[in-house]
Parts: C-alpha cells; structure tokens; sequence
C-alpha cells in the first residue's frame, strides 16, 4: 500500500472517529440493558474510556491546527488584486 497518498482531513477525522464511536455504541448498550440505576465500570474500564476520548480529542486538536496552518499558508501565497506600489496609501494624495 502507498503510503505517501495524503489523507483529506474528513478521511483523518472519520479514521480517528472510529474507536469513539465503538466507545458510544457500548455505553449506549449499557444505559439500555442494565435496569438498575447505578452502572459500575472497573478503574481499567473507565480508564479506557478516558484514554479513548483523550486521544480523539488530541488528535482532532492536532488535524484542526494543521488544517488552519494550511489555509493560512494557502491564503498568503495568493497573489492581491492590485500591485503592491497602487497598495501604498500614503503617496496617493
């Protein structure tokens, strides 16, 4: 498999989505079938489900910043309407 193709950030997020979705889908389970008030995880349960949710979190952080980076890059790079001499204000009167 290439693994030089870029992958667009909706590909990414939906990638990283996965485990916090299966995350979601078990709690759900859980409120529908236990009849009793209380649900009880174990530490390591919960600490997994911290875990899931950090990583997902840190990782959405890091593709939304590196997505802003490349539009602003993408925005400098474009060229204005005018020459910058017919930008200069100062001298027009």
């Amino acid at each position: 498999m290439d693994q030089n193709k870029t992958m667009s950030f909706e590909d990414y997020l939906a990638r990283r989505l996965q485990p916090v979705k299966i995350l979601v889908s078990m709690l759900n389970k859980d409120l529908k079938y236990i009849d009793s008030d209380e649900i009880t995880y174990s530490r390591d349960e919960l600490e997994n489900i911290v875990s899931t949710i950090d990583i997902f979190v840190e990782e959405f952080g890091l593709a939304s910043k590196q997505k802003k980076n490349s539009r602003r890059s993408k925005a400098s790079d474009m060229s204005t309407a005018y020459p910058a001499e017919k930008l200069n204000l100062k001298n027009a009167a």
